[in-house]
């Protein structure tokens, strides 16, 4: 496989997995490497549409991808995060059966471990381990992202609540001026 301009003989479906889920036992990280498929996307693919069923759990071996979210006609779309190595998406569409919730497009040229919906629905129903490792991985993400809401909940907070105090002085600032025209006149 070509990485950045060379040669990298250690990107493997089995190294990919490992990067990923650290803590599951080698032997379920084997058997998910035996149904995965490794390939390359260049940039600008689009890997998971929004709003669509589609079937493959993906694993980041190199290169990044933008996970975004249609925000209503017109409005455009938010970038939820990016994702690098030992990143994966599209496992919570395959566990709970339902459309994809997010865009996912390449930004740089990537290597992905691809596993098909079958194989990781019977790799996760046969392996606690397999299962495990997948919740830990998902909770660890949910967490950060619950975090990045909240910081950014904060701030909009601290945003309206100084945009409420300009309202305010301007509104004492306008009485201020209607009681003096009122006096003079």
């Amino acid at each position: 496989l070509r990485v950045a301009g060379r040669m990298n003989d250690t990107l493997n479906s089995p190294s990919i997995l490992r990067a990923a889920f650290p803590d599951m036992p080698a032997s379920e990280l084997n058997e998910m490497a035996a149904v995965a498929r490794l390939r390359s996307y260049p940039p600008g693919a689009v890997l998971c549409h929004e709003g669509q069923k589609e079937g493959i759990f993906y694993v980041l071996g190199d290169g990044e991808v933008e996970v975004s979210k249609s925000m209503g006609e017109g409005r455009g779309k938010r970038v939820l995060s990016r994702l690098g190595p030992g990143g994966f998406f599209g496992e919570m569409a395959l566990i709970h059966d339902e459309p994809r919730a997010a865009t996912v497009m390449t930004v740089t040229p990537i290597t992905a471990v691809e596993i098909q919906r079958a194989d990781f629905e019977t790799i996760v129903r046969g392996s606690t381990a397999v299962a495990l490792s997948i919740i830990r991985a998902v909770s660890a993400r949910l967490r950060v992202n619950d975090e990045a809401a909240i910081a950014e909940l904060r701030e909009k907070a601290q945003q309206l609540s100084e945009a409420y105090r300009q309202l305010e002085e301007q509104e004492r600032a306008r009485s201020e001026f209607l009681t003096t025209i009122s006096h003079e006149l």
